[in-house]
């Protein structure tokens, strides 16, 4: 039981970090005992998610890994029902993107429940007192944002420019959002006589609206 928690363990960590070449040749280590995972996505609707679930189907391939591979194209309650029939699959384990950062804590406590891992991928989710989650890995949004438009007010600040600002964010449920946008809060408070938010337009995430 500890070697296969322990293979499992190692699998998730190389399906969420590509090319982790170590992580495939201690997954080959742990045994022939076959693992399933649930792989739960939210969209497809850009080239960067097309990206995460090529990437997720090429690790899987690697280390011989079976994949039950669903998206909720942006419907919460979607994914919950698609996470609650992995569940009942018998998976060994669940990477997600979520599609909403609170109603995806009923599908980690039933993970819980169901002695499965839950794992999230891209977008940052933290356990709370009756949904705890497992592991995840996720770019540091509010550092990356805060980086970028400190950058573009020095260079503003340097050429006597002032910046007009429309803020285009994706969906408010997705945590990533929110960090991006605190990381853009800071910076405008700090450089007010040269920044100006005119407008913050949610998108959710559609080009279209965008």
């Amino acid at each position: 039981m500890k070697s296969r928690f322990l293979k499992l363990l190692v699998v998730l960590i190389a399906i969420t970090v590509p090319f982790s070449a170590f992580a495939e040749g201690q997954a080959e280590a742990g045994g022939d005992e076959k693992i399933t995972l649930g792989i739960a996505l939210d969209q497809l609707n850009d080239p960067f998610w097309i990206g995460i679930q090529r990437g997720i189907e090429d690790a899987g391939k690697e280390l011989g890994v079976e994949l039950v591979m669903r998206t909720a194209e942006g419907d919460a309650v979607k994914q919950n029902s698609q996470i609650n029939d992995m569940i009942a699959q018998g998976v060994d384990g669940i990477v997600s993107v979520y599609a909403d950062s609170q109603s995806i804590l009923q599908a980690v406590k039933a993970c819980n429940d169901a002695g499965i891992p839950f794992v999230y991928c891209d977008r940052t989710l933290s356990s709370t007192a009756d949904a705890e989650v497992a592991w995840g890995i996720a770019t540091d949004n509010y550092a990356l944002t805060k980086q970028g438009w400190e950058w573009m007010a020095d260079y503003a600040r340097t050429n006597g420019e002032k910046l007009y600002v429309i803020e285009l964010v994706g969906a408010l449920s997705d945590e990533n959002v929110l960090r991006r946008s605190d990381g853009f809060k800071e910076v405008l408070d700090a450089n007010s006589d040269i920044i100006t938010l005119v407008q913050q337009v949610p998108t959710e995430w559609n080009l279209e609206k965008a």
